[in-house]
C-alpha cells in the first residue's frame, strides 16, 4: 500500500477499505466517511489545545492512482476520474453478482477462495466435491476486518486455537464484508446496495496483501533429574 503524510504522520492509503491507517499505530484509523469531501481533496478537523484546524487529506485517486484503476477494473488506456466520487462500479460485474452468477475471488498467497457476503462465508476454490465453507464471523476481528490462518500444506483455513504443535502457517488480514462482497452483504442486511457499491465496487478478484508467515516447531522433551527445575514447553509463533 502507498504511504501518505497526514498532519505530519505517515499513514497507509488502504484503497480496499477506503481508509488511512497509521503506519506505526495500526489502531489509529481515519475512515473516509468521517472526512469532508472537497472534490479536490478531503478535509479533516484536527483539534489540539482547544484549537481546531482543517487538515487537507489527499483523495485515493491521488494517493494510489493505479490501485484505484485496478479496484474499479479500468483499462490502462482509460482516463482516471479526477476525484474519488466520480469512480463507478462496473455494470457488467454488478449485474452478474445481482443475478447470482459470480462471487469475488480472494487471492491469498498461492490459494484462491470465494467470498459470499450473504452467507458470511469464504469457500476454497481448489477442493473437489463438497467444498467446505468457513464462517467469517468465526475469525479473529481486527480494526479493519478479519484475520484468518491458513495451513500452507493444504490451503485450508483453520481457527487460531486449533493450530497444531508444529507446521507452517500463514495469516491474512481481510477487509470487512462490505468490501469483499457488497451485494451479498447488503442483501443479507436488507440495505440498498447502491449506497455501498460506489465506494466498494463489485470486483472479480481481490489480492490480499496483508499477509505473514510463521512456523510452529515441536519442542524436544527434556530428561529431568530430581535436581532439575521442570521446564514448560513454549510455543513459538505470533504473539
Amino acid at each position: 500500500m502507498e504511504k501518505i503524510a497526514i498532519n505530519g504522520i505517515e499513514y497507509y492509503a488502504d484503497i480496499d477499505g477506503m481508509l488511512f491507517q497509521n503506519c506505526v499505530n495500526p489502531s489509529d484509523i481515519i475512515r473516509v466517511d468521517v472526512l469532508l469531501d472537497k472534490s479536490s481533496h478531503y478535509e479533516m478537523l484536527y483539534i489540539e489545545n482547544g484549537i481546531s484546524t482543517a487538515v487537507k487529506v489527499p483523495q485515493f485517486v491521488q494517493a494510489d492512482p493505479e490501485g484505484m484503476r485496478s479496484k474499479y477494473g479500468l483499462a490502462q488506456n482509460d482516463p482516471l476520474p479526477s476525484c474519488d466520487a466520480d469512480f463507478r462500479c462496473r455494470q457488467d460485474l454488478l449485474e452478474n453478482r445481482l443475478n447470482n452468477h459470480m462471487r469475488t475471488i480472494l487471492q491469498i498467497d498461492k490459494w484462491k477462495y470465494k467470498a459470499d457476503g450473504f452467507s458470511g462465508t469464504i469457500r476454497p476454490c481448489f477442493t473437489t466435491g463438497q467444498h467446505p465453507a468457513f464462517l467469517i464471523n468465526d475469525f479473529e476481528t481486527t480494526d479493519t476486518g478479519f484475520r484468518i490462518y491458513i495451513d500452507q500444506s493444504n490451503g485450508f483455513i483453520i481457527p487460531r486455537k486449533s493450530i497444531g504443535e508444529k507446521g507452517n502457517f500463514i495469516y491474512a488480514d481481510l477487509p470487512d464484508l462490505y468490501v469483499l462482497d457488497p451485494i451479498g452483504t447488503c442483501q443479507n442486511s436488507g440495505e440498498d446496495h447502491s449506497f455501498f457499491t460506489q465506494r466498494f465496487p463489485v470486483r472479480e478478484q481481490i489480492t490480499i496483501t496483508k499477509t505473514g508467515s510463521f512456523k510452529f516447531v515441536a519442542m524436544p522433551k527434556k530428561l529431568r533429574t530430581r535436581h532439575q527445575i521442570p521446564i514448560t514447553a513454549r510455543r513459538r509463533g505470533i504473539k
